[in-house]
């Protein structure tokens, strides 16, 4: 049975089917379908698009009108699809029913307008930090046919992937720095969405993409090698925000003067700094590490390579892709590996093939690339 009263022709018994009686002996009183309802940051809502909130209504009035659920969200780690909660019920599934009425949630979505609201800070998990099209809050599949489904974030509500890791510095003349590892995403989404609506100060952000390492340059003129060690790329921006890479581990005792710096970790909205690189008896330098990435919000810079002048600096992360910077080459009379590479951002938004968001309100941010057609797990 379907949550939507008829196009054409219409009954009490109709209405009484959808939102369930508002009167003694199973009445149906058109008045009480003058409500306004209010949950969490979705403020002054009808019963239902276009239902009068006050003054006349009619019967008109009500054609075509579905049952209206909201699902509600606050502050959490990957939760569970928004198929999974409206499927468990209570009190985060919550029911706009007319004044009497005590109809509850439908097993089936089929025909109802359910809306999943973001009033907290919604994540991704530590688990899932690293990998770029895990999604921190998903629509999850298998919807009823003709469920009209939304995603609202209130002013206050954010949907943010994980940053992604730095990389470590390179110990080795022959071996590259560690590329960075990428950012994870925000909303992902499996069921097409009839609208997708962003409040002022809500917004959505895809995780920020890790620094690479830098390079490490070496020189033979001793008996041992001098070596100057990359820095470790910084973490990427997010929550939770990515980890610096680690410096080059040198060991030799010719090598632990040049040891560079670890990468700093990101921060929800700042991605890390890049490690310094490492400084051997100026005969031997180590590139710096990449900054971190942070889409819509504060780069992480780029550490020095040894010695200015000599070694690379790391470049700093991307903040509108979110892209961590690349790790500076490290350099030497016997030669220098290059930095690792930045790690991608993740996304805003991730669309499952099948689906789509057909429109799109509200003033907030959604910061980040995004990306449709994909077949994979989010």
């Amino acid at each position: 049975m379907s949550s939507k009263t008829p196009t054409g022709q219409i009954a009490a018994s109709d209405l009484r089917s959808v939102f369930g009686e508002t009167g003694a002996n199973g009445r149906v009183d058109l008045g009480n379908f003058r409500v306004t309802h209010n949950v969490d940051q979705m403020t002054n809502m009808p019963l239902d698009e276009g239902v009068p909130q006050g003054g006349q209504i009619t019967f008109n009035d009500l054609r075509g009108k579905r049952l209206n659920i909201i699902v509600r969200y606050g502050n959490e780690a990957r939760p569970n699809t928004g198929k999974e909660r409206y499927n468990g019920g209570g009190g985060n599934v919550v029911v706009l029913r007319p004044s009497g009425s005590s109809i509850g949630r439908p097993s089936s979505s089929a025909g109802c307008r359910v809306t999943l609201h973001v009033r907290g800070q919604v994540t991704t998990s530590g688990d899932e930090r690293n990998q770029r099209y895990r999604c921190a809050l998903r629509t999850g599949g298998g919807w009823e046919s003709d469920t009209r489904l939304e995603v609202n974030v209130g002013g206050s509500g954010e949907i943010v992937g994980g940053g992604g890791d730095g990389g470590n510095g390179s110990s080795n003349e022959d071996v590259q720095g560690d590329g960075g590892r990428d950012g994870s995403s925000g909303l992902g989404v499996a069921y097409t969405l009839y609208k997708l609506t962003v409040q002022s100060g809500g917004e959505i952000r895809a995780g920020g993409g890790g620094g690479g390492g830098g390079g490490t340059g070496r020189e033979d003129s001793r008996s041992n090698n001098r070596k100057g060690g990359g820095g470790g790329g910084g973490g990427g921006a997010g929550v939770p925000p990515g980890r610096g890479g680690l410096r080059a581990e040198l060991d030799g005792s010719n090598e632990a003067g040049g040891r560079g710096e670890n990468g700093e970790g990101g921060s929800s909205r700042q991605g890390g700094r890049g490690g310094n690189g490492g400084e051997n008896d100026s005969e031997s330098f180590g590139g710096g590490g990449g900054g971190g990435g942070a889409p819509g919000a504060e780069d992480g810079e780029g550490g020095e390579g040894g010695e200015e002048g000599n070694a690379e600096d790391g470049t700093s992360g991307n903040t509108s892709n979110g892209e961590g910077g690349r790790g500076g080459s490290g350099k030497g009379r016997e030669g220098g590996s290059s930095g690792g590479s930045g790690g991608e951002g993740g996304f805003a938004y991730v669309i499952k093939s099948g689906s789509t968001i057909e429109r799109f309100s509200g003033s907030g941010r959604i910061d980040g690339n995004t990306t449709s057609g994909y077949t994979g797990s989010i």
